[in-house]
């Protein structure tokens, strides 16, 4: 009986070492969200980790694990393309070439994606609250609730621009294969502006199951347009699925839809292109310091022209017949040569920009 005892004992410690690891491990996941990277291909692609820049090769998985915490940033160039999993939440999210994204996590732990240029698609893990994450490019903001959805924030070929623009902005595209979304203005551009956004009385846009919506940002109107999903956009990701096996399992990624689906037929679409160079913007504190340098130059040359005209005429003039005045006029002479060259000397501080 002594025997039996002892193995019930072993067994429940056993038991309760195991409990205790599931549980440490969960927090321990809870309070450490991370960004998973589990598949790469094509070309280079760049990752900022605290701050710190590097490139890879496809091949970095091989090697070692890649894991990115809040904050971090993915960069991929031309015909490369990405895959990571969002945990503990276990929500795909596929890079695009020629995207920029950053990955954040707000206080309560949920996601968010902020967007500078490019297309991603996200897919919401079997394990994601309501909502599951925060996409945002600019001065919009998606809350992702729940299902399979591409986020394009992209300039296209048509768009050109117009006699009031010295350059390009990219315009944001959600498209909605599955599930449900929203979308709203964020009223700002820092990271942690979106949450606040579904929380107050401004308008907030459904993006439902088969729709894409644009939204577009000028200075004084903000331009929204709904259209059914455009084919074009499913059978690009159809043709750049997921194709990595994620820590985590994912939901069907396969983009079927059956004929009654309303859909747009469309061209496939091609990858997204560059970000372009923007023209520089000649803006208002650029011009104010043009004006500052050109004020100090003007104003340093003349006093030293002054300066050294004064002293020429002490020299020439008052010397034969009053050195005492000559004397005095040379040394205050050199009070205007001085804040001249000090003003010459100041201007060279202020470097702006020339378009």
């Amino acid at each position: 009986m002594q025997f039996k005892g002892n193995r019930i004992n072993r067994f429940a410690g056993i038991l309760w070492f195991f409990i205790m690891a599931v549980a440490v491990t969960g927090a321990v996941a809870q309070e450490n969200p991370a960004g998973r990277i589990f598949y790469v291909d094509g070309s280079e692609f760049t990752l900022i980790i605290e701050g710190h820049q590097e490139i890879y090769g496809p091949g970095v998985l091989n090697v070692s694990e890649m894991s990115l915490g809040n904050g971090d940033m993915i960069r991929t160039g031309p015909n490369s393309f990405l895959e990571l999993q969002l945990l503990p939440d276990g929500t795909g999210i596929k890079i695009a070439e020629n995207t920029s994204v950053q990955l954040t996590w707000q206080e309560d732990g949920l996601p968010e994606i902020v967007v500078s240029y490019g297309r991603i698609r996200v897919v919401v893990g079997l394990q994601a609250r309501d909502p599951a994450l925060y996409v945002r490019a600019e001065n919009g903001v998606i809350g992702v609730r729940k299902g399979d959805l591409c986020f394009d924030y992209v300039i296209s070929e048509k768009d050109s621009p117009n006699d009031e623009e010295e350059f390009l902005k990219p315009k944001l595209h959600v498209y909605n294969f599955r599930g449900f979304s929203e979308m709203a203005l964020s009223g700002g551009t820092g990271t942690g502006a979106s949450l606040p956004v579904f929380q107050n009385d401004r308008p907030v846009i459904p993006v439902n199951e088969r729709e894409s919506v644009s939204l577009e940002v000028n200075a004084s109107l903000a331009l929204i347009e709904r259209k059914p999903l455009d084919m074009g956009v499913a059978e690009y990701w159809s043709l750049h699925n997921f194709r990595g096996t994620p820590p985590l399992p994912l939901p069907d990624t396969s983009l079927v839809f059956d004929a009654a689906a309303p859909v747009v037929t469309a061209a496939p679409q091609t990858q997204p292109a560059a970000a372009p160079e923007p023209k520089y913007d000649f803006t208002a504190s650029q011009r104010r310091l043009t004006q500052i340098k050109n004020a100090l130059i003007i104003s340093g040359l003349t006093l030293t022209a002054a300066g050294i005209t004064a002293q020429a005429i002490g020299y020439a003039v008052l010397s034969p017949n009053n050195p005492a005045s000559a004397r005095t006029q040379v040394n205050f002479g050199f009070i205007p040569i001085g804040i001249g060259i000090s003003a010459v000397i100041a201007s060279l501080f202020f470097n702006p920009a020339f378009p």
